[in-house]
């Protein structure tokens, strides 16, 4: 691969992880809003301890040790812990026979028995009840993994909704910032200041990475950091919201040229202009190219950030150490004397 080609590849992965660490955060605030976390959780436990009352389900999610865990005093914490869960579940159970008795595994039984028939949760309960075989610590145990099996499935269902909010933040971000993956590579590919800009700003990024934390940090603040700018700053990459922002606007890459409107004729000398929409084929595949183009960096971005920025470490130390000789090349330094 020459050094042209791995250049824009450094200068798409770049602004791929750029992008990327935007949607990640607005993602973030957007979850936060909708409280999306609690309330798949809500629903997760609702389907393991459906009964035909619902009662159980309401038992232990007004359980004290789960509310103590919610941020508010009404919703559904974001995260329960398997422990936590175990004994808010056994509560429950015991308080349908007799709750001022210490906790047995016959009275847990009893109260699985005063679940309705035909309910799940009884099913799953009394199947994993006989498997312990009488020991409670085992039981709790099973129940415990009963609700990790469940959580493992719960995550996975989370990653699609975070991956579908991603696709759909990065084809917004990537219309407003004109960053079209077609655009972008033949920009990188025949503007060599362009392109050497950009390898430039994303050598330093990774020099930064990998400096050591020690000398990377600022030195302590008597002041107290602001908590709303420590949300939006974006771990994988060690840079925030208006950081990247303000990065992508010095490199004169992206965003729309908003003074002008171009034709056919004078869009080469202004990419970054829109075209003026006139009803001729010219017009419709220059919309065409640029639909195609947003769709790709929005894929792109649904990716996430850690994943970019951890290919643009590898491919910046991929230029850093140049073409490799050819043979020829190789054996004339091998055979050449003093």
């Amino acid at each position: 691969m020459n050094s042209t080609a791995v250049d824009v590849v450094v200068g798409l992965v770049l602004i791929y992880g750029m992008l990327s660490s935007i949607c990640s955060v607005l993602n973030e605030y957007i979850q936060r809003i909708f409280d999306a976390r609690a309330r798949q959780l809500e629903r997760a436990l609702q389907t393991l301890l459906a009964d035909r009352d619902g009662a159980l389900f309401t038992a232990v999610k007004n359980h004290v040790l789960v509310r103590a865990t919610s941020q508010t005093s009404t919703a559904m914490p974001s995260y329960l812990p398997a422990s936590t869960f175990a004994q808010a579940l056994f509560d429950a159970l015991v308080a349908r026979v007799n709750a001022e008795h210490p906790l047995t595994f016959k009275r847990l039984r009893d109260g699985i028995q005063q679940i309705p028939e035909r309910s799940d949760a009884r099913t799953a309960l009394l199947s994993l009840a006989s498997a312990a075989e009488g020991d409670l610590a085992a039981f709790r145990a099973r129940v415990e993994q009963w609700f990790d099996d469940a959580m493992d499935r719960l995550s996975g269902t989370y990653k699609r909704h975070v991956t579908l909010w991603l696709l759909a933040l990065g084809f917004v971000v990537a219309a407003a910032t004109n960053a079209d993956t077609l655009l972008l590579v033949q920009r990188f590919a025949h503007e060599s200041a362009l392109r050497s800009a950009v390898a430039a700003r994303a050598g330093d990024l990774v020099v930064a990475a990998q400096r050591p934390a020690s000398a990377a940090s600022p030195p302590a603040s008597p002041v107290a950091p602001d908590a709303g700018a420590a949300a939006m700053r974006e771990p994988a990459t060690g840079l925030d919201l208006q950081t990247d922002v303000e990065q992508l606007q010095q490199l004169d890459v992206m965003f729309w040229d908003t003074t002008r409107m171009t034709t056919a004729a004078d869009a080469a000398r202004y990419p970054l202009a829109m075209r003026r929409p006139e009803q001729t084929a010219s017009w419709l595949g220059w919309l065409a190219r640029k639909l195609v183009g947003l769709v790709l960096t929005a894929l792109a971005i649904s990716i996430g950030a850690p994943f970019w920025f951890d290919l643009l470490g590898r491919a910046v130390n991929l230029r850093s150490t140049g073409p490799r000789p050819t043979k020829t090349t190789a054996r004339s330094a091998a055979t050449s004397g003093p």
